[in-house]
């Protein structure tokens, strides 16, 4: 504890013994700083300012692009889906003008024996991959296309008509992503 006192009182006398001009120059030194302190945190308030107006705005601007771009996609998709919706009525259309069974269809030459009520229930599983074949005595009554071969095929068209549907889909959605940011 005496050690801190004397350690005061010697800064104590060498504060009195420095000339007045040293302690108007500390004086202003210390003004100076404080100022500067004060002037950065003043100009870094307006920076901030500035760039949160200037980031909202650009949000805000990137915000509408993203909304017309977006609204743009839906209708671009509701187009292409009622054009795919339409390939597909066409391509179901016309695997069942091919198909076997039903009123206006293709027809065996020679007709079958019916059952004795009428109708021959099909022989085999109803998902088998083509239509069973008749025995080796009776090949006149073989009839093409079978119902597997057609729906495999009607599936395949309607794979590809999905497919071409997409690569459009993404193709005009590029373009317009494309015209939307080139306008800036």
């Amino acid at each position: 504890m005496i050690a801190i006192a004397k350690a005061g009182a010697k800064l104590a006398g060498f504060f009195s013994r420095a000339p007045s001009w040293f302690w108007i120059g500390v004086a202003f030194a210390v003004l100076l700083l404080g100022f500067q302190l004060w002037h950065s945190s003043r100009v870094n308030a307006v920076i901030a300012a500035a760039e949160k107006r200037g980031a909202d705005a650009a949000y805000a601007r990137v915000t509408a692009k993203a909304i017309a771009l977006e609204r743009k996609a839906a209708a671009l998709a509701e187009t292409l889906r009622s054009r795919n919706n339409e390939t597909n009525r066409l391509i179901a259309a016309d695997a069942d003008d091919l198909r076997l069974r039903g009123p206006g269809k293709a027809a065996c030459p020679v007709a079958a024996p019916a059952a004795p009520g009428g109708h021959q229930p099909p022989g085999g599983a109803a998902d088998a991959a083509v239509a069973p074949l008749p025995d080796r005595e009776r090949v006149d009554l073989i009839a093409l296309p079978f119902a597997g071969a057609i729906a495999f095929a009607e599936q395949c068209d309607l794979n590809r008509a999905e497919v071409l549907t997409w690569r459009q889909f993404q193709s005009e959605l590029a373009a317009t992503h494309a015209a939307t940011t080139e306008k800036e």
